[in-house]
């Protein structure tokens, strides 16, 4: 589902990432577009939201938040 809003996780991703606007976020189950999405970053999210899925949402996030190699 796509949610017009920004993830539960967003303060701490502030603190990672300078933030501008269209940018969107997978967080399993979901997709958080507050500008909306266009196709291609859509499947770009689909396929974080798979791995997500695979790896556990929250550790995905920690260690994308953390590991420069992982990204």
């Amino acid at each position: 589902m796509i949610k017009k809003e920004f993830p539960p996780n967003y303060a701490e991703i502030e603190k990672v990432f300078i933030l501008k606007k269209g940018v969107s976020f997978a967080y399993y189950p979901d997709i958080y577009a507050p500008d909306g999405i266009s196709p291609a970053l859509m499947a770009h999210e689909v396929l974080h939201l798979s791995q997500q899925k695979n790896y556990g949402v929250e550790k995905w996030w920690d260690r994308y938040l953390h590991d420069n190699a992982f990204r």
